[in-house]
């Protein structure tokens, strides 16, 4: 039994840390996009963080609107909704679908 969980444990981390590894990358997602870039392929779109809801954009755009007579106002950020948790996988398998070539239509 421990032989088997320490064999899919090893092909877990091979499978997800070889791409982060070959890329000098801390995420799956970096790790493809910045093979992507070199290579010329799509790449993913990150999904990213929610809006700061007093941002730097936010409070430049108040000033000039403050500086042409305008009243500022403060529009909260819309709730972010929890980070997917297959974008890791999907990344992971779109790097070794493109090493490999296999999978691809």
């Amino acid at each position: 039994m421990k032989g088997i969980l320490f064999t899919a444990l090893a092909g877990l981390v091979i499978f997800f840390g070889t791409p982060m590894l070959n890329e000098y990358s801390v995420d799956p997602c970096s790790a493809y996009n910045t093979m992507a870039e070199r290579t010329g392929s799509p790449r993913i779109a990150m999904p990213g963080s929610a809006p700061e809801p007093m941002g730097a954009r936010q409070v430049g755009q108040m000033l000039q609107g403050a500086a042409r007579g305008q009243v500022p106002q403060v529009r909260h950020a819309a709730p972010a909704g929890p980070p997917d948790p297959m974008i890791g996988l999907t990344c992971t398998t779109r790097y070794w679908q493109h090493l490999t070539g296999f999978g691809k239509a």
